[in-house]
Parts: C-alpha cells; sequence; structure tokens
C-alpha cells in the first residue's frame, strides 16, 4: 500500500509538526484549568504517535522527551517521570510502526488503546494516585477515550496533509 502522503519531506509539514503540538499541550493545559477537569489522556502522545508512523526519518525519541518534560511541568509531577513514561512507549511504538501502518484504523485504534492503557497503569503505580467513586471509572476510561480520538486525529491529519501537498 503506498501513499503520496509518505513520500513528502518532514520539512515541508514541520510547520503542522509544530502546531499540532502547541494545541495538544493548550488543549491539556485548558482542561487543568477547569473546574471539573476531564481525565484526557496526553494529546501530544498521540500526535506523536502519528507522526512517528508517517515520517521515518525524524527524531521522534527526543521530540517526545522534550514534550514529557513540558507535562511534568504541566502536571507539576515528578521531572522526568511523562518524558520516561513518553519514550518508553515511544520506543515500543518505533518497534512496531512499519506494520502499525498497514494496520485498518480500528486496529490502530486497539494499538493505541493499548500503549495508553500501558501509560495509565505505568502513571498510576508511579504516582500511587488514590482515585474514588468515579474518578476511577474516569480514570481508566482513558485509554479507550485515546483509541476513539485517534479516527478523527488521524483522517484529520491526513486531510490537512494531502491539502498541502496539492498545493
Amino acid at each position: 500500500m503506498t501513499d503520496r502522503i509518505n513520500d513528502i519531506e518532514f520539512s515541508r509539514v514541520t510547520w503542522l509538526w509544530l502546531l499540532s503540538y502547541f494545541v495538544a499541550l493548550t488543549l491539556n493545559a485548558i482542561n487543568l484549568q477547569l473546574t471539573m477537569p476531564f481525565f484526557l489522556p496526553p494529546l501530544a502522545l498521540i500526535i506523536a504517535f502519528f507522526w512517528t508512523t508517517y515520517y521515518i526519518h525524524s527524531p521522534h525519541l527526543i521530540s517526545v522527551f522534550i514534550l514529557g518534560l513540558l507535562y511534568d511541568g504541566l502536571y507539576q509531577s515528578l521531572l522526568g517521570m511523562h518524558a520516561l513514561l513518553f519514550v518508553l512507549l515511544m520506543f515500543l511504538m518505533l518497534r512496531i510502526r512499519l506494520r502499525f501502518r498497514s494496520y485498518r484504523i480500528w486496529q490502530q485504534s486497539l494499538v493505541i488503546t493499548f500503549y495508553l492503557a500501558i501509560y495509565q497503569l505505568t502513571n498510576y503505580l508511579m504516582n500511587g494516585e488514590i482515585l474514588t467513586g468515579s474518578q476511577t471509572w474516569h480514570y481508566w476510561t482513558v485509554p479507550l477515550l485515546a483509541g476513539l480520538l485517534w479516527v478523527p486525529i488521524y483522517m484529520s491529519f491526513r486531510w490537512i496533509i494531502s491539502l498541502h501537498t496539492h498545493t
């Protein structure tokens, strides 16, 4: 399966790459300011999974490490905790990215759900969070939300990139 999207250079979409991470960080920051914040997945990590699967020659481990440090500051957690988790998950994605790219979109969503379940479990064990009542339900549905968000993120980025390549 060949895609024109895979043939364009990463330098042509650098602005979209940076903007997508900025928007993801902003959405997670806005969510934290709400009186009743939603349990959103780390959107920048999901977007990093997209960029990893479609641009092979980019420094993804370095970018997710920096994103992880930004998430550490955003969530006021131990410095390096999110960075370590992001790098671990990105390493796992790098191992299967060529196979992942050939999966159907619903299979990709299942893989993303599995990776975010690893993220939530590891985050839960590292933080030792105490969840009560509905918080427990919301906390453990984050991987499912990430799997559901994968489809619109994937489709919208493919559409934006295809528009960019036609101009």
